[in-house]
């Protein structure tokens, strides 16, 4: 699964996606997704920061493995680490799109 938020600010720019990606995983196998996230220059509030952390959660049965791309140094401390926690799932980080596909492939 690939998605691109970047240059996202607010909920009206998150909100399609997510509401699509919530209604596509429930038909994936079980452990069967790798799925990447790009977050270049995209800026988060409090709604997108819960519904991306209600999202992992509702994910987890069907994910493999999930890269993410382009967080910031903020967002990967602060961010990152909530949705780990509440999701009970890990997240590759990596700068570049082709590195988390090439990690992404790897995964089995």
């Amino acid at each position: 699964m690939y998605t691109d938020y970047s240059g996202f600010s607010n909920w009206d720019d998150w909100r399609a996606l997510i509401e699509a990606e919530r209604k596509i995983m429930p038909n994936e196998p079980l452990g069967s997704v790798r799925a990447v996230a790009i977050f270049t220059d995209s800026r988060f509030t409090t709604e997108v920061f819960e519904a991306i952390k209600q999202l992992a959660v509702a994910n987890r049965p069907h994910m493999r493995a999930s890269a993410l791309v382009g967080l910031s140094s903020l967002q990967k401390t602060a961010f990152l680490k909530a949705i780990e926690r509440t999701s009970e799932r890990s997240f590759a980080l990596f700068d570049k799109l082709d590195e988390a596909l090439d990690w992404l492939i790897e995964q089995k």
